[in-house]
Order: structure tokens, then sequence, then C-alpha cells
């Protein structure tokens, strides 16, 4: 059996996941996608061994058609396309946890976009009137919201609009800069003009952090992790994303949290089969919302992530740049086309160059993980949850882990993605 790995860039997940390959002793396959030529499935077949493949393609829409044409080349992949499909979907995720009767966060879309280009040869034009039209239903319909593409975006494009005028302003504001640049540098203008379904908004949610509950599924049993909490703060910050700067805890898995999960992954597994997918296995991170409506409780949170963020600059950010550093210097290789190095020999590489580098940020995690002020912030949080509405919102099926689930939450993670494979092909 050959367990094939399939990515276009090596991070420190993918590095975790190919040291977990090579403990196990399971013959693997390095499969760099930037390389990988899609003519046909049946040419797959001529150029891949893998009796099963995990699939980490940076980009969702990369991932989804990846692993429909392994699929239809008869090779098992994780995570298969029909959930791809699904997840990297806002909407059709939306659908599946309702149709199960799922509290999740309200959300609308609107067929019209305030910036568009008349034809493809065009140049956009800005329609005030569309854009006040669009405000006015999302205000109506939830006072304030954030309004987002349909797909991932890792936080990066969230739009907040508290009050009339914001959005209007945004667009208008976006629409004078592409008139002297180009160029539509807001990136979340962007994506919604691009975005081939409407505008979507989903009503703003009180909420002092989230979290992210690593999961693994396989024939209707779920596995649930300790979930991994990310905060920011103050309320001021819309966006919970560690890659955005939120400082992440880990804390015991509650039965509260456990049980939304299970029954989230469940929903939405079941909502892809329905489709005419039979799902064989899955490792993924549920995105739960806790609501909050009081303020002084959420302020509770927020005072102890300050405190508690020097410790982050003093023990932990310092290290993670050494090893980005050792990361970006050799992984730019995997995204070249005909490389000097395939992905083999980087990977080789990386295990001798990030050896020092990581064991020092493991130890400067340690010692954030044993100050007073991280136990302080674990206990309130984890105080501040019973108090909450949990709202699943997303199940992220490339979830990042190395950085923050590993050495706050649950260090076996990148196991779970081997395991699985092993037990899809056995």
């Amino acid at each position: 059996m050959v367990i094939g790995f399939a990515t276009d860039e090596i991070t420190l997940d993918e590095f975790a996941i190919l040291d977990v390959l090579e403990s196990y002793g399971v013959e693997y396959e390095l499969i760099n996608l930037n390389n990988l030529l899609l003519r046909s499935p049946n040419s797959l077949c001529e150029s891949i061994d893998s009796d099963v493949i995990i699939n980490r393609a940076t980009s969702s829409n990369a991932r989804e058609v990846h692993s429909e044409f392994f699929e239809k080349a008869g090779i098992r992949v994780l995570n298969q396309f029909g959930m791809e499909q699904v997840c990297n979907s806002k909407l059709r995720t939306k659908i599946a946890l309702e149709e199960r009767g799922i509290k999740t966060v309200e959300y609308v879309l609107i067929n019209r976009f305030p910036i568009f280009r008349p034809n493809p040869n065009k140049k956009y034009v800005l329609s005030r009137e569309v854009a006040e039209e669009v405000e006015e239903e999302i205000i109506s319909e939830f006072g304030t919201a954030v309004v987002k593409p349909t797909g991932g975006s890792r936080g990066k494009s969230i739009l907040s609009i508290r009050s009339r005028g914001d959005f209007l302003k945004e667009c208008v504001k976006t629409y004078m800069e592409y008139g002297e640049t180009g160029i539509l540098r807001n990136f979340n203008l962007y994506q919604n003009v691009n975005n081939p379904y409407g505008i979507y908004a989903e009503r703003f949610i009180p909420h002092a952090l989230d979290l992210r509950v690593p999961a693994s599924w396989r024939k209707g049993e779920v596995k649930v992790f300790n979930p991994l909490v990310r905060t920011v703060i103050s309320d001021s910050i819309v966006a919970k994303n560690t890659a955005l700067g939120a400082l992440s805890a880990g804390i015991d898995l509650s039965q509260e949290c456990e049980k939304s999960t299970k029954k989230s992954i469940n929903a939405i597994v079941d909502f892809v089969e329905r489709s005419g997918c039979t799902v064989e296995g899955l490792v993924c991170g549920m995105d739960i919302i806790p609501m909050c409506e009081s303020l002084k409780e959420r302020q509770m949170v927020y005072n102890a992530v300050v405190e508690v963020a020097p410790l982050w600059e003093e023990h932990v950010f310092p290290l993670k740049r050494l090893v980005n550093k050792v990361l970006e210097r050799y992984a730019r290789f995997v995204r070249r086309p005909r490389s000097k190095h395939d992905i083999e020999e980087v990977y080789q590489i990386l295990k001798i160059e990030l050896k020092m580098p990581l064991e020092k940020m493991d130890q400067g995690y340690e010692k954030l993980k044993l100050s007073k002020e991280y136990e302080n912030l674990q206990n309130v949080v984890t105080e501040h949850l019973e108090k909450c509405l949990l709202l699943p919102n997303e199940l992220n099926l490339r979830p990042d882990f190395r950085y923050n689930t590993h050495n706050l939450a649950m260090a076996e993670f990148p196991s779970s993605y081997v395991e699985m494979t092993l037990r899809m092909v056995n």
C-alpha cells in the first residue's frame, strides 16, 4: 500500500504530516501539485502509484478539482470531492446545518453587485444606487452584519457593516482608487464582485473569541479533540484568525462543544452523501462562534488576552519567525515548476534545517503555557464559554495546526491524517 501526499506548498503543517508518515514506516509518495498536469483522470493512473492520497492543496478551489480528478482516476482521497465542494461554500454548509435543525449564523444572499463589469471587455463601473440598495437590505435584515465571500478567505476579506453608509463608503473609496490605479485593491469587494452568486452577508454575532475544533470522521464515528481558542484584544477586531494576529489557547473539550461538533459534522456528511457521494473518511476542523451579548463578559476575555500578549512577543513570535524564514528559504522550490529540487529533496533538507528552530519554538511555547497569564486566559475562556451560545459556522478541510493546535491544544492531530488513510484502505 502506498499513501500519496499531494500539496503545492510545504508549510509547517505539511512538514508535520510528512514526519508522521515517516514515523509510521509506511510507503508514501510525494506529489507536487504545481507539476501535476490535469489532462484527464486516466493520465493520473500513469503518473501516480498511490492507493490513497492526502490532498493538502493550499487553495480550496485547487483541492476541490484535484480531489475530483483523483477520485475519477479510481484513487481514494482525503478529503473527498463531495466534502470539498460543500465545505468550500458557506452557502452549502449553512444549508446542510439548517436541514438538520442546527442553529447557525443567519445569512442573506443578494443577487446584485455595486461594482461590476458591463461585459468582460469593459472596465468596472460603480452603481451608487445598487450599493445603497444592498446596504439597506442588509441593515434591514440584520442591523449590523459582515459581508464576506462565499468561499474561504482566512479572514482577510471580511467587511463590517455597523451603520448606514459604511458599505457605500467602502464601495466609493474602492472605486476611486480603482480609477487611479486600475486595480481593485479592496480584497473583500474584489472577491464579492467576482463571486458568481451575489453579495453574501451574515448577521454580526457579538463574540470575544472563536473555536477551531479538530476532528476526524469515519463511518459515522466522530472523534473530537481538544479545541483551539482564537482570541483578540477588543470588539473592534471582527476576524479571529491567527493568520491575522489573533492569539490562541488550548482548552479542555466540553461536553457541549463535543456534542455540537459531532452533530454538525454528521449533518454535513449526510448532506454530501445524499447528493450521491459516499464519504469514506474525513479530517477537519469545525469552526464554532460562541455568541455572547454581554460586553462586560466579553471584556473579561479581552483583558486576559491583553495580559498574555507580551509573553507571545517575548517567547513565541521571534522563534516562529525563525521557523518561517527556514521554510520560505527552501519551500519556495516546491512552488517552482521544473525546480532544481524536487519535493522529496526539499522535505529532506527541511528535516535538517528545521530541527533546531523547531526545538527552540516548542520551548518558547512551553514557557508560554507555564505562565500564570496563560493559565488565567484558559480559566477565563472556559468560564466564558459556559455563558455562550455555540453556533457552528464552517467546516475547514485544511485546518492549520502545527503552530497552534500542536503546541497548545492537541499534539497528535497530524497522526489523524495517516491513521485515517490507513483505515480507508484496510
